[in-house]
Parts: structure tokens; C-alpha cells; sequence
């Protein structure tokens, strides 16, 4: 964190108090194409793009299902964990290389898994006939969560999300679950649009930065994106800037900092700056030029507050799928859009969308950042 990344010397810079509510009141907001988004319904939670890249061994896909709300929730009995852990095991070995050996090994521990559960705490007192469907029900659901994460990495080693810059892995960006604080235009990454709560920005993995990491190796367009920084003048230069410009959203002058970023760059369009202005400058300039934030490399779909996505892509969705969205966006929570061209998708209705989300409204908690409960 820190205060880092201002510009020069001169006249203290003044922030109009509705670019600084405007600040107080985004939302993060990540962007990805169709097939992206159904790896994160099945794994529950967005990744970052290192995270994805481990789930290409095979027994980090089945730590990873352990990670999942529904599998987690056994672990309240140490017995029964530890079958749980051995099933995954064995179901990704298997999923990456069947054999008849693996099949029957994973389809004894089903049968070792139900026996253990009938004789749970997990039962809570319930025993004969109830106790067996229970048991069976919670097995069935162990063992769709094992297919959906395994389904999920395997796609996702096929469809990677992020464009992958070398740079990022200089930076370290790559550790992190991109975002943007506020509207996201940058449509290059797809078309649908998860904007997750302000609590996760209070994580302490969370940081903004001004503009996009990639930019302070690259000085022409960091110089583009913010003239009224010194010129990066060298690559160490520029990734001493990137540490001095990260910035945590629990500190104490985020608001003013970022505002008066925005506020110069809102005041290239009209003078004197608006948040109307600050808004025209998020729409005009590309996504790289706006405030960028790295999230945890995990990011659990508790923390979604709105989803909005193309009707097209919708109708593609499976009926768990789309469950698992309500559940985690409720049911005002998904704004779905026609999305019948380009420009339909990334900018008309993304502005009209505005108000859907992507800023805190006065009954959410007005200027204030809160500090727990969700936005």
C-alpha cells in the first residue's frame, strides 16, 4: 500500500467531492468469455491465471475440489474428511488416466465413504433407512463436485483467461484475479461481466493500481495514460513506480489519491471535472488506462454482487449452472443483455448497466467503504 504514484510538485490538487464519492463507491468488476465462465460456476470462485496454470497437475485438481463450499462442509468430521481427501485422489488419477483398477478403486471408496457417513456426526442422530439416503445424497453430491472441478480444469487449460503477458509474471500480476475498480469496457477479455463486492477489496492480497501493471514497463503508453506522472525513464525505474503505486483500499487517503487521479484525467474532458466526466473518460479510453485491481488469486462466488451477460450466452447455461448463479447473485443480482453486435455488448449496454452495479447506490452505504457485510 502506500501513497505512492502521485505526480510532481505544484499546487495542491483539489477533488471535487463527487469524483471522490464516486471513488468511495466502485465496485470491482472482471470480465471473461462463456467457456471461462462455467470453469468458475464448477470450481466455485474465479482463479488467477498462475492458479489456472497449476491445475494442470492433476493433484492440484483434487486439492482444489476440496476447496469447494459443498465438499468443505464435511470436513466437520475428521474421519470422513479423510475419506473425502482419498476419493479426490483417486477420482482425478483416474480422470486423467482410466484404468479398470482406478475405476474400482474409486468406486470402493463411494462405498467406504457411505459407510463412514452413515456413522457420522454429520447425521446429527439420524440413523437406519434416513441415515443411508442421506449418506448416499451426500456421496452423489461429493462426486459431482469432483466431476464438475475436474471438467472445469481441463477446460480451463484449453481456454485460458487472460491474455498471458510475460510481463505479468515480471510484475507478479499473475498471482492475482484481474479487475477493474468501476465500468469494465475492455471487451477483448469477453463479454460477460462479474462485479464482485467491496469486501474484497478489504482482503489483504487486494491492491489498485492507477492504470494497468503492464503499463510501467511500457513507458510511451504509461506516459499516454497518465501525463501528468514523470516519465518512466528505465525497466527498473518503472517497476520501482508499479511497488510505490500500489495501493490498498483500507488505507487511509485511498479515496482522495485515487480521485485525484481521476480527477485529472476526468479534467481532459471537462473543466471543471464531474463524476459524469470521470465516467466519459472510463467509457473512451481503453481498459488499461483506468484504475486496475488485483484481487486473491482466489476469489470464492459468495463475493459476486452482480453478473450482467449476453441472453445468448444465458441460453446456454445448464439448469445447475444457472442455479448456482442465483445462489450466489440472487435473484436481482443477474442483468441479462441482448448483445447483438460489438458495440451493443461492450459499450451501450454496459452503460445503460451502470446503474445495475457497477457503483454502491445510497441505500448500500452511500460514500462509506464498508468494512464488512458485502456491497
Amino acid at each position: 500500500g502506500g501513497k505512492g504514484g502521485g505526480g510532481g510538485g505544484g499546487a495542491r490538487l483539489r477533488v471535487p467531492d463527487d469524483i471522490q464519492r464516486c471513488v468511495q463507491r466502485m465496485l470491482p468488476s472482471h470480465r471473461c468469455r462463456l467457456p471461462i465462465f462455467r470453469s468458475i460456476l464448477k470450481l466455485g470462485h474465479a482463479i488467477s491465471r498462475s492458479h489456472m496454470d497449476a491445475l494442470a497437475d492433476h493433484r492440484a485438481v483434487a486439492r482444489e475440489a476440496l476447496n469447494h463450499p459443498t465438499v468443505r462442509a464435511l470436513g466437520a468430521d475428521t474421519v470422513v474428511w479423510q475419506r473425502v481427501v482419498r476419493l479426490s485422489e483417486l477420482f482425478n488419477m483416474n480422470f486423467v488416466r482410466r484404468t479398470a483398477q482406478l475405476t474400482a478403486d474409486v468406486d470402493h471408496e463411494q462405498r467406504l465413504l457411505r459407510e463412514t457417513l452413515r456413522g457420522s456426526r454429520l447425521m446429527r442422530g439420524v440413523t437406519g433407512k434416513e441415515a443411508e439416503a442421506r449418506a448416499n445424497e451426500l456421496v452423489r453430491r461429493v462426486m459431482k463436485v469432483l466431476g464438475d472441478v475436474a471438467t472445469a480444469a481441463k477446460e480451463l487449460q484449453a481456454n485460458k483467461t487472460g491474455i498471458g503477458f510475460e510481463d505479468d509474471v515480471k510484475l507478479g500480476t499473475n498471482n492475482h484475479v484481474f479487475a477493474i475498480l468501476g465500468p469494465h469496457f475492455g471487451h477483448y477479455y469477453g463479454d460477460i461481466v462479474i462485479i464482485f463486492k467491496q469486501d474484497v477489496l478489504l482482503h489483504p492480497d487486494s491492491f489498485v493500481t492507477p492504470c494497468a501493471g503492464v503499463l510501467y514497463l511500457r513507458p510511451d503508453t504509461h506516459e499516454e495514460a497518465r501525463p501528468h506522472v514523470p516519465r518512466i525513464k528505465s525497466e527498473a525505474a518503472g517497476l520501482e513506480l508499479w511497488q510505490r503505486s500500489k495501493m490498498h483500499p483500507a488505507a487511509p487517503d485511498f479515496d482522495t489519491i485515487l480521485g485525484g487521479e481521476l480527477t485529472v484525467r476526468a479534467a481532459q474532458l471537462q473543466n471543471p471535472p464531474t463524476a459524469d466526466a470521470a465516467l466519459a473518460y472510463y467509457i473512451k479510453e481503453d481498459s488499461h488506462f483506468v484504475f486496475e485491481g488485483h484481487l486473491p488469486q482466489t476469489v470464492p462466488l459468495q463475493y459476486v454482487h452482480k453478473i450482467l451477460m449476453p441472453k445468448r450466452d444465458y441460453a446456454q447455461l445448464t439448469r445447475d449452472e444457472r442455479e448456482v448463479i442465483e445462489r450466489c447473485a440472487g435473484a436481482d443480482g443477474l442483468v441479462l443483455f441482448d448483445g447483438k453486435d460489438e458495440k451493443d455488448v461492450t459499450l451501450e449496454s454496459l452503460q445503460a448497466a451502470f446503474t445495475h452495479g457497477f457503483l454502491l447506490d445510497d441505500a448500500d452505504g452511500g460514500g462509506k467503504k464498508k468494512k464488512g457485510g458485502g456491497g
